[in-house]
């Protein structure tokens, strides 16, 4: 099953990359320190700033921002580079950490949001940004059939139930923001296709895309689902 085409070569790949633009961005506004809101989530004044730059991000594109929330790729993006130690909170000022000026350390940071390669949201996110880089633009509903083949069996739900293409739809809604916020996809009217991050951000993924891409060559024809 092929979702559509994007023109993109596969075979370029990077390995090493650089860090995502968002995650530079956020950076580069907390570099002097801000002081959070009350809630401890950014001030207005940040998330202005990212709405410039990623005006998509918003549910309502040319509704000003007023919080980090209407933004969901921002709020996830704060959470996560807390999480791994590249942003701070000291003395009621958030600030990048010492981590957060090497590159290197950065992106090795990033990719430990997503856990161990066995995990389910790490298999899940890896194949499905696999998936866009090798098949082109895909709607929701075309990557939750593709990705089901590798959750589909062995994952349960909480209740015990096998993961179908359901519960991986609504997965992949959950994920998006955190994807796009590392620019791994870019989603634009429920099509997702690969971002500036995919081809080398996750090792899975770009593992996952260059045995998809060669097979792919070498029968003639598109992935099976």
């Amino acid at each position: 099953m092929r979702c559509g085409d994007d023109g993109s070569n596969v075979g370029r790949h990077k390995t090493a990359g650089a860090v995502p633009g968002p995650v530079r961005l956020l950076l580069e506004l907390t570099a002097d320190g801000v002081r959070p809101t009350p809630g401890g989530r950014l001030p207005r004044s940040v998330v202005r700033q990212v709405q410039e730059r990623y005006p998509e991000w918003h549910v309502m594109p040319d509704v000003p921002a007023r919080i980090e929330d209407d933004l969901p790729p921002l709020a996830i993006l704060h959470d996560l580079m807390r999480h791994v130690g590249l942003l701070r909170m000291r003395n009621g000022v958030l600030s990048p950490t010492r981590a957060a000026a090497d590159d290197i350390e950065t992106i090795r940071r990033l990719r430990s949001w997503f856990g161990p390669d066995n995990g389910y949201e790490c298999i899940l996110a890896g194949s499905c940004v696999a998936h866009v880089i090798t098949n082109g633009p895909c709607t929701t509903g075309q990557l939750a059939a593709l990705v089901h083949p590798y959750l589909g069996y062995g994952w349960v739900t909480g209740d015990g139930t096998p993961v179908d293409e359901g519960h991986i739809r609504r997965d992949l809604y959950r994920v998006r923001a955190c994807l796009v916020g590392l620019d791994l996809v870019a989603v634009d009217d429920d099509v997702w296709s690969a971002g500036p991050s995919a081809r080398w951000l996750l090792p899975r993924a770009t593992a996952l895309a260059h045995l998809w891409s060669e097979a792919e060559a070498g029968s003639g024809s598109g992935l099976a689902t």
